[in-house]
């Protein structure tokens, strides 16, 4: 199912608030996504609030997420992370970049800032 079938049945969404927690296959998604880097910060991508919403659908998971800058030139090697997390934990992966809201440091989350400021 591509990105398009996804928002055709689960409708528009707002992606404002990033994903830290949640239960069961999701949780397994987000536990799994949280393994990915930032590769310049060194923090895990979950961690930074870059990770916005997870919908699973018969087998398959859409990770919606933001980058720290909309011209991220590892773009690509991010996505492939978090492609292989998501294969990695049984489900087939769509990832969508959004970048509105852009990213700010206040999505991180506090595990995220203490983090941060070790680096």
């Amino acid at each position: 199912m591509g990105l398009r079938d996804f928002f055709r049945r689960f409708g528009s969404r707002d992606h404002a608030a990033p994903v830290f927690e949640a239960e069961g296959d999701v949780g397994r998604i987000l536990d799994a996504i949280r393994g990915v880097e930032d590769p310049e910060m060194q923090v895990s991508i979950v961690e930074m609030g870059l990770v916005r919403e997870i919908v699973i659908d018969e087998g398959g998971a859409l990770v919606v997420m933001t980058l720290t800058t909309s011209g991220c030139p590892l773009v690509g090697v991010i996505r492939g992370q978090v492609e292989d997390a998501v294969r990695g934990a049984g489900f087939e992966p769509t990832v969508e970049m959004t970048f509105s809201p852009p990213w700010s440091p206040e999505d991180m989350s506090s595990a995220g800032r203490a983090a941060l400021a070790q680096r």
